[in-house]
């Protein structure tokens, strides 16, 4: 899997309020749930950057991995949500980019969903 990195202003340029996207969430210990989140860059220990997919598999493969590494994830799940959504979860965390996840085989493709 690679990820894609886009600012919150390209990623609602290029993709309109009706697109959906595949988002996760994982659970904390205590029941909540929260987005997953990465750092845009190794340098920094801010997590900035909401993943997203146009595939549930590629998503999924990236976030399991980290919830048997973390004690305090007891859970995870992927979500299709609008774009629209997207943008509220990008608010509600202060986030400045959008990670799009996919596959090297899909890289080509400008979308993400392998259309080529």
């Amino acid at each position: 899997m690679q990820c894609e990195f886009l600012s919150i202003e390209e990623f609602k340029k290029t993709y309109e309020v009706s697109r959906t996207f595949y988002v996760g969430f994982l659970q904390a210990q205590n029941g909540s749930w929260f987005p997953f989140c990465i750092s845009s860059s190794p340098e920094q220990s801010v997590l900035d950057t909401l993943c997203v997919s146009s595939q549930y598999a590629w998503l999924d493969e990236v976030i399991k991995p980290y919830v048997t590494r973390l004690p305090s994830v007891k859970n995870h799940l992927v979500h299709l949500v609008y774009r629209e959504e997207i943008d509220n979860l990008v608010s509600m965390y202060g986030l400045e980019h959008i990670g799009f996840v996919t596959s090297e085989e899909q890289a080509s493709c400008e979308c993400g969903c392998g259309c080529h």
